[in-house]
């Protein structure tokens, strides 16, 4: 349950005016309202009418005729035409069109439109009521349903057709709702009853229908009334009881409660992002108020938003020591390969251009704070590294001004202010008392006073790495030598301008997946096209999408792919819209006289491939450019930019001043050449100085918003944390240097397989690491390269694999990398298309099918990533078999997993190799961690990307992609195949492997009846009855986790822990023990076995008594063993010592500490485990007691008289 931050409060919403409307009734009942245009729409839920009424003076514009009974809320379908839809709580949309005109204003009945069928696809649920919302291609309606659940799906507003529909959440009481404007959250405001515990706010995954959280406040007894701003915060309105308006974080959090002006009974509310206005209805009153927020507020950017309370908290407490708006325009530059990017840049830029050199951009080429536009005149003025600096300094010493203090009695200024402090103590700017002087006069002063010029950086010309003393003298230095020259300059400049940014793209498609981690919501895009070629051209580049390899793309594929990669990536979540551009070069080639005919033709033809795509919403027109001479049309594109740029949310967004230092010093490190700096360096530079960040929580703070507008890149994580990377650009420059490495190969034979290898298969090993990343050619890469490995490995660019040891019980690592982007080995058609095999029986084919059509490739590359952590390769003789668009993994001994993906659809079918049916807990643990890690990757680099889990039919081919059924709709017991119309397909069949909810009660009750005996059926084993069946279960020990309810990310966990099959199996044992604590007994452990397929005597097992060898004396075995004894035997054990030590009676708890003390050192461990027994007064620790426990784990007793004598 969300709790309260802040006190109620009355000052952060301003009632406007309370706008009466005209109308006859006096004690009207307005269930909904919707703004647009400058008109508002009621709906009267009395007499069942919509009105139309004028924003400025409430006059009566138009009514409708009556509509259906139960009308509920309206909603804009269409803002041009203005189509409306009135939802019925009888599962009914009323489609209502305004004609506006100079002369008269009409509303007009369409058509009403009954979609309860289409909902029934929804798992059979009855539908109540309706809510709508805007979509592009039809309207996504969300539905209240008798069986209380909240399902969306997609309405076409012409006939009424539903397609995709999806089940949300559950619940009952529910009474309004609103959307995120990216609609991945869902707001449910829930008012059961006036005493109900479940009254309050709730908030939902659209795509998941995972809870984010649940609202209460004693004040809110009777919610009502949603809406969603487009910053992200939402109201609500409460009815009764106090009359009034919470307004909450979009986590749930509240911000205050307003109640000045809130009139009785407020019951609908819309907030209207043109007019930044929320309109409050309230029940039996014409009049509407209207409410603004007041700017008093910081406008904090949306990244700090999204971040977690502690954190926007720490930011506001930073605001208050001083604060900047920042105006920052980004400009990423996307298309195809060879279409003039590079130059189109340098023309926006002004940079001189040879026409005749062309040469390809790889990667991306980042160009920042190379040019400056004037926020008055929208100007561009480029600027080099030294008018850069200028910039930065202007805002610093701006900062540095506002901080000197006011004047005391006697005309002086008092201040132990200081901007940096040098390593022997000395002040490079200090405020002393002297008498009142102009703000800049006073910081030159005291900058030239405590400055001597042995502390100024000397300038070393040689190519030596400067020291992390020069690295850290220079950062600060060059602080104090700009403040002191150019004060004086600073005074006089008044001109505010705006930081902009150029990201060039590499057009080849295989840097397309690097690229997803770089597009933001928060830029301008130029997508760059050839008006030279048609759109149904080929594309000269390799594209690799799926299992069929190589793909012949052609110009409007990759078009649409850039439009639905931002749409998806960099979906704005405040806006809903990124801006992009659409800029056509090669205009020279085009003759003069057809020229724009060609020009508007191609735009229309655009538009057309673009009609039914939700990705359309963000083309903002186009330009024609010709790159062979400053083109006029430039002067337009730059203005046009600008407008885009300033209508953004982070314009003008706050960021607290007193990070303004450390962040100048951040680019001076990355301006001379460092690009990883370790956290302790820039923990000591931050620290020289008064005006710094205050705590290590608020520097881990300023480091994470840094990463999150893409600066540098820091991971918060144990490992990574200790070394940032301070230009993003370096890290694909890294990739880069791999992948274009040819040249530098073919001078190189030696390495020459390896490198081929890695461009067909995506192997990186560490020799093809150590040949291109040289201490000579690339200094920066080889100095840190093991860190950029660990950066790559966290962004899934790149992964370790995992095998079985030839004897199938150890899993170990490969000692490579594998890139999933860089598969490019066709796969040969029996991998996804098996001949019938008598050894072998497969489930039946799960698939993802993404909704929209449109599964961008770093998707899958990134779940191929995050399934080769977590198994490892299947092999066929010597062959890995992965391939472009799929891999074949090896989940245990006995099952196979084949993952693939074709156009839109990933499938995934488990394979078992030993004549018995998969095991269906292990299919549904393989399920359940790809939708998790779907939900992850999808969370991380998309908005609003939904999919739906579905089976294909059996009767359909692998290269099919139309014969696959919805879960959803096999909620019957059969149903006719809706692809092969001859046969009838049964629901269970197909469900059987990955949802099993059916045969779990029969399983129940076949394994009601134990063969244990009564005194053992409900006892707990105790960990050596652990160790001893751990033993004896074997290969299927991964079964027997899942079926025990271990997770597959603890499953995987120990197996890298712990590489011996057997003590894998002691582990998921023990973990099983900790987590069902009391049902954790020889009963369930039995049933989990038969449902694993083992067969396990477990009395026998539990019942192994020591057997009396002849070796030693019979004195001897009554002898304690000394240091010397157990390290002999620790050098003769070997991977059994866990056992052993369990046996002997040491906890497993405490072997774990021992492991952890002594990493990867097994004879030290072993040592320490044999001494922790023969320490332990409360055990016999001698010769006969080793003697019993080398036997009972299997081991030959005699060892011990080796090790004796």
């Amino acid at each position: 349950m969300a709790t309260s931050r802040a006190k109620p409060s009355d000052c952060k919403l301003e009632n406007v005016q309370a706008l009466e409307l005209e109308d006859k009734r006096q004690d009207p009942r307005y269930t909904g309202l919707v703004v647009s245009e400058n008109m508002l729409m009621v709906v009267d839920g009395i007499v069942h009418k919509v009105a139309l009424h004028s924003c400025h003076d409430g006059r009566l514009l138009a009514t409708s005729d009556k509509l259906q009974s139960g009308t509920q809320d309206i909603c804009v379908v269409k803002g041009t035409d203005i189509l409306v839809m009135v939802t019925l709580d009888n599962g009914k949309l009323e489609i209502l069109s305004v004609e506006s005109t100079v002369e008269y204003v009409a509303i007009k009945w369409v058509r009403t439109l009954d979609v309860r069928k289409g909902f029934d696809k929804c798992d059979g649920v009855r539908p109540l009521r309706l809510w709508g919302k805007l979509v592009v291609s039809g309207v996504k309606c969300y539905m209240d349903t008798r069986e209380e659940w909240i399902c969306w799906g997609i309405v076409s507003h012409l006939d009424g057709h539903v397609s995709e529909t999806h089940r949300i959440c559950k619940g009952s009481g529910w009474s309004y709702l609103a959307t995120s404007p990216d609609e991945a959250t869902i707001y449910i405001s829930c008012y059961a009853d006036q005493n109900s515990p479940n009254n309050g706010v709730y908030a939902f995954g659209v795509t998941d229908g995972r809870q984010k959280f649940f609202y209460q406040h004693p004040d809110l007894k009777c919610p009502q009334g949603i809406s969603v701003e487009r910053k992200g915060f939402v109201y609500v309105c409460n009815w009764i009881d106090p009359p009034c308006i919470h307004q909450l974080t979009k986590g749930g959090e509240l911000v205050t409660v307003p109640r000045k002006g809130i009139p009785p009974w407020p019951l609908a509310i819309y907030w209207d992002a043109q007019q930044e206005k929320l309109f409050v209805t309230n029940h039996k009153s014409r009049k509407v108020r209207r409410f603004h927020p007041l700017n008093n507020d910081p406008v904090l950017p949306a990244k700090v938003l999204n971040m977690d309370t502690r954190s926007l908290s720490m930011y506001n407490e930073a605001l208050k020591d001083g604060k900047e708006k920042v105006y920052n325009i980004r400009v990423m530059v996307v298309g195809q390969y060879g279409v003039g990017k590079t130059t189109l840049i340098k023309r926006l830029l002004g940079k001189d251009i040879n026409i005749s050199e062309r040469q390809s951009t790889e990667g991306i080429d980042v160009h920042i704070d190379c040019c400056k536009v004037s926020l008055a005149t929208a100007e561009w003025t480029t600027q080099d590294e030294n008018a850069e600096k200028y910039s930065r300094l202007q805002r610093l010493v701006k900062f540095l001004n506002e901080r000197v203090p006011k004047q005391d009695a006697n005309g002086k200024q008092k201040s132990d202010a200081k901007m940096y402090e040098s390593d022997d103590g000395s002040h490079a700017d200090q405020l002393v008392d002297q008498p009142v002087q102009s703000k800049a006069s006073i910081v030159r002063s005291n900058l030239h006073h405590s400055s001597p010029q042995s502390q100024l950086p000397s300038k070393d010309t040689s190519k030596q790495e400067p020291s992390r003393a020069e690295q850290k003298k220079d950062a600060v230095m060059e602080i104090f030598h700009l403040v002191n020259e150019n004060v004086g300059k600073l005074e006089k400049s008044v001109v505010e301008y705006a930081a902009l940014a150029m990201w060039d793209f590499a057009g080849q498609y295989v840097f397309y997946t690097t690229h997803q981690a770089f597009l933001t919501s928060s830029a301008v895009y130029l997508l760059v096209i050839d008006l030279n070629q048609q759109v149904t051209d080929l594309v000269k580049d390799d594209c690799f999408l799926d299992v069929e390899g190589i793909k012949p793309c052609k110009v409007h594929d990759l078009v649409e792919i850039w439009f639905n990669s931002i749409h998806y990536c960099a979906q704005s979540t405040e806006t809903g819209i990124t801006p992009v551009i659409l800029v056509g070069t090669h205009v020279d080639k085009i003759p003069e006289k057809s020229r724009q005919n060609v020009i508007d033709g191609y735009y229309k033809t655009i538009c057309q491939i673009l009609e039914d795509k939700p990705s359309k919403i963000h083309l903002m027109g186009y330009i024609a450019i010709d790159n062979t001479k400053c083109d006029p049309k430039l002067e337009e594109l730059k203005r046009k930019i600008f407008e885009l740029a300033s209508k953004q949310p982070q314009w003008g967004e706050e960021k607290p001043a007193r990070w303004l230092p450390l962040e100048q010093a951040i680019m001076t490190l990355k301006h001379s050449g460092v690009m990883v700096a370790p956290l302790s360096l820039i923990e000591e530079i931050n620290s020289m100085g008064s005006v710094r960040i205050e705590s290590s929580e608020e520097l881990n703070l300023f480091l994470k918003f840094q990463h999150e507008m893409g600066t540098i890149l820091f991971f918060s994580v144990e490992g990574l944390r200790e070394k940032i990377v301070l230009n993003p650009q370096w890290l694909i420059d890294a990739l880069k240097s791999l992948i274009t490495a040819e040249m530098f190969i073919r001078s190189n034979p030696a390495i020459t397989s390896t490198w081929y290898e890695f461009k067909e298969k995506g192997k990186l090993t560490q020799e093809l690491i150590d040949a291109v990343w040289t201490k000579e050619k690339n200094p920066e890469f080889y100095n840190n390269k093991e860190h950029i490995l660990l950066v790559m490995e966290k962004l899934n660019i790149i992964t370790k694999t995992r095998s079985f040891s030839e004897d199938g019980k150890e899993v170990e690592k490969e000692d490579y990398f594998l890139a999933p982007c860089m598969l490019r080995q066709e796969m040969p058609k029996e991998v996804i298309s098996p001949k019938p095999h008598h050894q072998m029986e497969s489930s039946s084919v799960l698939c993802y099918v993404f909704i929209e059509k449109f599964l961008p490739p770093p998707i899958f590359h990134r779940l191929l990533a995050a399934c080769l952590d977590c198994w490892p390769i299947a092999k066929e003789g010597s062959q890995h078999l992965i391939y472009c668009g799929c891999c074949v993994f090896r989940i245990d001994q006995s099952h196979k997993l084949t993952l693939y993906t074709r156009n839109y659809i990933i499938f995934a079918r488990v394979t078992r190799v030993d004549k018995r049916m998969p095991s269906s807990k292990l299919c549904i643990s393989v399920r359940e961690f790809i939708e998790e890690m779907l939900s992850k990757i999808i969370n991380y680099l998309y908005h609003n990307l939904a999919f739906e889990c579905c089976i294909r039919c059996p009767e359909s081919s692998e290269d099919c992609l139309k014969g696959v059924i919805p879960v959803s709709r096999l909620n019957v017991s059969e149903l006719k195949c809706p692809f092969h119309g001859h046969h009838l397909i049964l629901s269970r069949e197909l469900k059987k492997f990955w949802f099993h909810a059916e045969e779990s009660q029969g399983n129940e009750r076949e394994y009601s009846v134990s063969s244990l005996p009564p005194n053992l059926q409900d006892k707990k084993p105790s960990e050596r009855e652990l160790g001893r069946l751990s033993m004896k279960i074997g290969k299927e020990c991964v079964l027997l986790g899942l079926e025990l309810g271990i997770t597959w990310v603890d499953i995987q966990q120990i197996q890298m822990d712990y590489r011996y099959t057997a003590t894998q199996c002691l582990m998921f044992l023990y973990k099983w023990t900790l987590q069902s604590r009391d049902r954790a007994t020889f009963r369930n452990l039995e049933k989990a076995c038969r449902s694993a397929e083992i067969d396990l005597d477990i009395q026998k097992s539990i019942s192994i008594t020591g057997k009396r060898a002849s070796w030693p004396p019979q004195e001897k075995l009554s002898k304690q063993p000394d240091d010397q004894h157990l390290q002999n035997i620790c050098h003769k054990i070997g991977k059994e010592y866990v056992h052993l030590g369990v046996e002997l009676g040491v906890p497993v708890s405490r072997i774990e500490q021992i492991q952890m003390e002594h990493p990867h050192d097994v004879p030290t461990q072993c040592f320490k485990i044999l001494r922790e027994w023969r320490q332990n007064p409360a055990r016999q620790a001698t010769f006969s007691c080793l003697e019993d426990a080398f036997y009972c784990i299997g081991m030959d007793p005699s060892i011990l008289d080796k090790c004796v004598k």
